[in-house]
């Protein structure tokens, strides 16, 4: 980041690739002013893959629990001087915790572009079931240290949501909370 020239940075994991030789053209545009462009994601896990759409409109809700895909979006280098570079201290969520402030702290101006910018390797240890403790582990410590105040509720908003999804799962249950549910 600090030997880094250009006017925005866009960091590849190691399995991952751009989705075309124009990926970044399509995603930058002919002007790009905003601190964070970004655009969408194809996950590829073997032969299968899927296009993961992001929001035009970021709530903290959707950005706790999807991030931002840090292979397709383009962050302006001002902002890292702004922020700080990536917390290495985090094995896992450095780019969640960066972006998590630089919207909701910092107010980062933002912009999507509805195009697929990178492929996606699901292989890759932010994608695997056994490190989803950690990572819950290094989000709930961000917010602990940012967003003290707010913390133990948006904790439990996150149960709730997981417990919601487990209810709408299980047929029983979404006729005993079907009232519930659509309200």
């Amino acid at each position: 980041i600090a030997s880094a020239s250009g006017e925005y940075l866009l960091f590849l994991n190691s399995g991952d690739s751009f989705y075309s030789p124009h990926s970044l053209q399509r995603l930058a545009g002919p002007e790009p002013t905003k601190d964070l462009i970004y655009g969408n994601l194809l996950l590829q896990l073997g032969n299968d893959s899927e296009e993961r759409k992001y929001p035009d409109n970021l709530r903290f809700s959707s950005v706790y629990s999807n991030s931002l895909p840090h292979p397709a979006t383009l962050i302006k280098k001002t902002l890292f001087d702004k922020i700080g570079p990536y917390d290495e201290k985090l094995k896992i969520a450095a780019d969640w915790k960066f972006f998590i402030i630089a919207l909701f702290q910092q107010s980062a101006s933002y912009e999507h572009r509805d195009t697929i910018v990178s492929n996606f390797d699901l292989k890759g240890i932010s994608s695997i079931a056994e490190t989803q403790q950690r990572i819950n582990a290094e989000k709930e410590q961000t917010l602990r240290e940012h967003f003290p105040n707010l913390a133990d509720d948006i904790l439990e908003l996150q149960k709730l949501k997981k417990l919601a999804r487990k209810v709408q799962k299980n047929p029983l249950a979404r006729v005993a909370f079907a009232k519930h549910l659509t309200s």
